[in-house]
């Protein structure tokens, strides 16, 4: 006896039939039954309450009513006889991009310290070790949690954009996000090292270096996206066929595979958040060493320019020494 299958459901019978390769029925299109393999923190069990959420969910229940009929029916996912036809909730994607708000991009400072040292004597060699490259650090809060896999926890990548910024906020990083409405997670991107310059200096030279410091600051937001997939299964009262094959075999329960009804825009739920996020880049560079007179001194100057406000500070500061 062969079962006729429509690609956007399952019987029972064949579901009893896919578990033994002696006696299996044909199917005509396997690659439309779609099985769900959960990964910890990537897929958690779909329920039924959960599903009748989703923004399709008036399809599903109205393709079953065109497919098998009315009348009393339970509808349910997961059902502990059948652990291959499975309903999930999956992130949707393995990292998502987030956005600035606000022209929060715009918020950088730079400030340029210039070290002099004047060395007397005996050639020697002078090394000046800075720390260089960039920091970056996010703090972010949800603020709307997906109706999908509610409280549970998902692996994720962030995008940060480096569009509207200068380049050390740009970058990528991974995170742990709890589908929870006022959870806070945070991201972290060190890119610090330390950077060694030498001056080979002579009596009478005086060598410097210049360290740049940026430090920039937004906004910035982005959405996780829960995505359904699997079956959802109706449990009639009654045996029924089919309404498009009335004289085909009769069964009790009938699957939806849901993406076969649904769009992934009407099986999808979005988890929202947004935060601040911090970056601080150090870059050091050095002019060559150079004559000077016989004063002694030891010179620090720094420079400040604001992006915002286009103004800039020089302090000099001169120490005698001993």
């Amino acid at each position: 006896m062969a079962v006729l299958l429509n690609p956007r459901f399952i019987s029972i019978a064949m579901l009893l039939a896919s578990t033994s390769i002696s006696n299996a029925i044909p199917i005509s299109k396997p690659q439309d039954v779609e099985l769900v393999e959960r990964e910890a923190l990537s897929c958690y069990p779909l329920t039924i309450a959960q599903a009748k959420t989703l923004p399709g969910w008036a399809k599903v229940e109205q393709y079953a009513q065109d497919t098998w009929g009315g009348g009393k029916v339970n509808i349910v996912t997961n059902p502990s006889d059948y652990p291959k036809a499975t309903a999930d909730a999956c992130i949707g994607t393995t990292s998502v991009p987030v956005r600035w708000t606000n022209g929060d991009a715009e918020k950088c400072e730079t400030t340029k310290t210039t070290i002099e040292g004047k060395v007397d004597g005996t050639t020697q060699k002078i090394t000046f070790a800075q720390m260089t490259g960039t920091d970056q650090t996010g703090s972010f809060t949800v603020t709307r949690e997906s109706s999908l896999a509610e409280t549970k926890e998902f692996n994720l990548g962030l995008d940060i954009p480096d569009t509207g910024i200068k380049a050390g906020l740009s970058g990528s990083t991974t995170t742990t996000i709890t589908n929870t409405r006022a959870s806070s997670f945070t991201t972290l991107n060190k890119n610090m090292q330390t950077t060694t310059l030498e001056f080979q200096n002579v009596s009478g030279q005086q060598c410097q270096m210049t360290l740049e410091t940026q430090t920039c600051s937004g906004t910035a937001v982005g959405s996780a996206p829960i995505v359904a997939s699997g079956m959802i299964w109706f449990n009639y009262a009654d045996k029924r066929a089919p309404k498009g094959d009335p004289k085909g075999p009769k069964h009790y329960k009938y699957a939806v595979d849901i993406a076969s009804v649904l769009s992934e825009a009407e099986r999808t739920s979005t988890i929202e958040f947004q935060g601040p996020v911090n970056s601080v880049s150090k870059s050091g560079y050095s002019t060559n060493c150079k004559a000077t007179g016989s004063g002694k001194r030891v010179a620090r100057k720094t420079e400040r320019s604001s992006k915002r406000q286009g103004s800039k500070l020089r302090h000099d500061e001169d120490e005698e020494e001993d």
